[in-house]
């Protein structure tokens, strides 16, 4: 049986060491690609993931379950990578921004879920240029992007996690979307 989240906590406050290993197990690459995502070296995102887990064995005692323990783990993630930033005076740019909003519905700019052998062809074969797309996008569109398909987080965690509400991100994603397409369009 796969244990969900909060009882591997729990295991792991009563001083199971292997709970907590099955936990940081789980998210450990889509957590590590997230922070490599934001940063600009590889070890650079190591003394980062580092920082993080210490942080989460700090304040683990301290986990409300009134979130998810995904988003908690990104918001550390997050906040510690903001953190980086400011020791190395580098200017952070703002993820509160309000961009502005996209006109058309969000059916007319994400394509059918439907996949055929000729789409996963095409699919595959264009991954690196919808990378190189993804890259030329403003930071917080490339992070909510990144965040909503790489680590599959849901709007609302997302939106916890940036402190921004729901609606703001699902309009900065249907922005990138949209920005996306348009870039596509003229390759």
């Amino acid at each position: 049986m796969k244990e969900d989240d909060f009882t591997l906590i729990d295991l792991y406050l009563r001083g199971s060491m292997r709970a907590f290993e099955t936990l940081l197990k789980k998210y450990e690459r889509m957590l590590f690609g997230y922070i490599i995502n934001q940063v600009d070296s590889n070890e650079r995102a190591k003394d980062i993931y580092q920082d993080v887990y210490l942080k989460i064995i700090q304040n683990i005692d301290r986990f409300k379950k009134e979130s998810s323990y995904k988003s908690w783990l990104f918001l550390i993630a997050r906040n510690t990578i903001v953190d980086s930033f400011r020791k190395r005076n580098v200017v952070a740019i703002s993820l509160d921004k309000t961009s502005d909003d996209v006109d058309k519905p969000l059916h007319d700019i994400v394509p059918s879920e439907e996949s055929t052998p000729s789409t996963l062809f095409v699919s595959k074969s264009e991954e690196s240029k919808v990378s190189i797309m993804l890259e030329n996008l403003e930071p917080s569109l490339k992070e909510i992007c990144f965040l909503r398909f790489h680590s599959e987080l849901k709007f609302s965690e997302i939106a916890e996690m940036i402190g921004s509400n729901e609606n703001s991100v699902k309009t900065k994603f249907r922005k990138a979307l949209s920005l996306l397409k348009e870039e596509y369009e003229m390759l």
